[in-house]
């Protein structure tokens, strides 16, 4: 059993409380929200993500993600979570050159953490939907979550 990540901009954390309130806790990428985001298994944001983070930059520094739902944190809470992206992961990746882009994936592709052998080449286009992701949320002024269930 994985971890599934979807990873989603929406404007600020009342409204994704809200709606992960009155949606059962699913996937904001699911019916009936469907916002705008990207699915990716297993990229949870403080390790997996973070690495992608600093290989676009190795000077950013993302600060922890903190918990926006539930609203607050109970040990027996058992999932579904929502964490708020850091604004500097955001940033960051909205900023990167798509010329670096396939360079992003080699380096993404040597990262330990990853459950399997991903080739560069199979991450490439994870990598360009979540910098594009982070683009149109910067552009909008949105923040990035990630929704991660066991």
């Amino acid at each position: 059993m994985g971890v599934l990540t979807d990873y989603f901009r929406a404007s600020d954390h009342d409204t994704v409380r809200t709606a992960l309130d009155h949606n059962d806790a699913m996937s904001p990428l699911m019916a009936p929200l469907r916002w705008d985001g990207v699915e990716a298994k297993a990229v949870d944001p403080e390790v997996v993500l973070a690495q992608l983070v600093t290989a676009a930059d190795p000077a950013a520094d993302p600060d922890d993600n903190p918990l926006v739902w539930p609203a607050t944190a109970d040990p027996d809470h058992e999932g579904p979570w929502v964490v708020a992206l850091d604004p500097t992961t955001r940033d960051t990746l909205a900023a990167a050159h798509d010329d670096d882009l396939p360079t992003l994936a080699t380096h993404w592709a040597r990262i330990e953490e990853w459950n399997g052998d991903p080739t560069p080449d199979e991450l490439l286009p994870l990598v360009t939907e979540l910098v594009q992701l982070a683009r149109r949320a910067r552009d909008t002024g949105d923040h990035l979550y990630c929704w991660m269930s066991l």
